[in-house]
């Protein structure tokens, strides 16, 4: 294991410079920062082209455990770095216990399996990175069958949310694609799209989940467009008793697809 102490090293430089989303665009690569971001990596068999890893912890089972399991996917070089090399590398400072640098992959709507009864999480237009993140563990803590991401704003390779999906960014199947190519996609697999909106008198909990379906979660501010709305099978609205007019949208993606975990848990439930 070679070590680095200088931010001039080419793989600090590299790691540094793919924070900017141009860079991570143009070298095809992306960054996977903390241990259990980069042990679901490793679960999932994600290709790893470089660890960086704080020198103190190498000696740790679960990291030596990590590494040893990167490296037999790939012939992942490791580094260990001083205090101050990981402080300016990682985001979290010298918190982070490695960052690992990957080649990016696809996340064509093909690479989605639609089995029966799917469930997915679509998040239209979704700007912020922890709530995309966030997102993104609601859809693994309620065992979905995926999430799509539509009309894309943020990258998904951002490694904010990366950090916020706390890695489950690699346990979930996750797709990206255009509206118009999702309503095809769905008419094609006969996936019945519910989209949430503040103006619908149906509440949510009254919607069937059960079969399959697509829980449409729109923009922070704008929510989801009224041509969308048209066009969708199902619109319902999380009732709000206070001042606000709507939920975060990562709150209310969490709520719909653990109302859709509950309805078909009930339905397996025997009477």
């Amino acid at each position: 294991m070679r070590r680095v102490e200088s931010l001039k090293n080419p793989s600090v430089k590299l790691a540094l410079s793919l924070r900017d989303k141009r860079k991570r665009t143009s070298q095809g690569l992306f960054l996977i920062e903390g241990q259990r971001e980069l042990q679901r990596a490793a679960e999932a068999g994600l290709p790893v082209d470089l660890v960086i890893v704080d020198e103190s912890r190498t000696s740790e089972p679960e990291i030596s455990g990590i590494l040893a399991q990167v490296q037999r996917h790939c012939d992942a070089e490791v580094l260990s770095a001083n205090h101050a090399v990981m402080e300016r590398v990682c985001v979290r400072g010298v918190d982070a216990v490695a960052i690992a640098i990957a080649p990016m992959y696809s996340l064509d709507l093909s690479r989605l399996k639609v089995q029966e009864n799917a469930l997915f999480l679509v998040a239209a237009g979704i700007e912020k990175p922890g709530n995309l993140g966030t997102i993104l563990r609601s859809a693994d803590a309620a065992g979905a069958t995926g999430v799509i991401v539509c009309d894309e704003v943020t990258d998904i390779f951002n490694p904010n949310v990366i950090r916020a999906s706390l890695g489950t960014l690699f346990s979930v199947p996750v797709a990206r694609t255009t509206f118009a190519k999702l309503l095809q996609w769905a008419r094609g697999h006969s996936i019945s799209l519910v989209a949430a909106s503040p103006e619908s008198a149906t509440p949510y909990t009254r919607a069937d989940y059960t079969k399959s379906v697509g829980l449409i979660i729109g923009n922070e501010a704008q929510g989801l467009r009224k041509d969308w709305l048209d066009k969708v099978d199902v619109v319902v609205s999380l009732p709000q008793l206070g001042q606000a007019d709507s939920l975060n949208a990562a709150m209310a993606s969490t709520l719909m697809v653990f109302e859709a975990r509950r309805q078909r848990d009930l339905e397996r439930t025997p009477c």
